[in-house]
């Protein structure tokens, strides 16, 4: 990871590095924090869980149960950042 992000910057200089076209991401905070050790002074702010990066939130979703024959609200987790909403 480290030698791929010194490529970058050197292909493309500092500027790479102070836009939004890197993320390094993983699905573990354990992972993530490796990455962060790898990457530390070059690119560590940019290290994120994929969960994160993709902002999930919680929002009420309502449906119909037909076993209960009622309206149920739950609590689901969706991604505020999609293909719709990409920033």
């Amino acid at each position: 990871v480290r030698t791929v992000i010194a490529r970058i910057v050197e292909n493309e200089g500092e500027r790479a590095l102070k836009s939004d076209t890197i993320a390094l991401v993983s699905f573990t905070n354990r992972a993530v924090r490796q990455i962060e050790k790898a990457v530390q002074g070059i690119a560590d702010q940019y290290c994120r869980t994929i969960h994160k990066f993709i902002e999930f939130q919680p929002v009420e979703d309502t449906y119909f149960n037909e076993e209960k024959g009622e309206y149920v609200t739950r609590k689901i987790f969706e991604p505020a950042r999609t293909h719709n909403n990409p920033h």
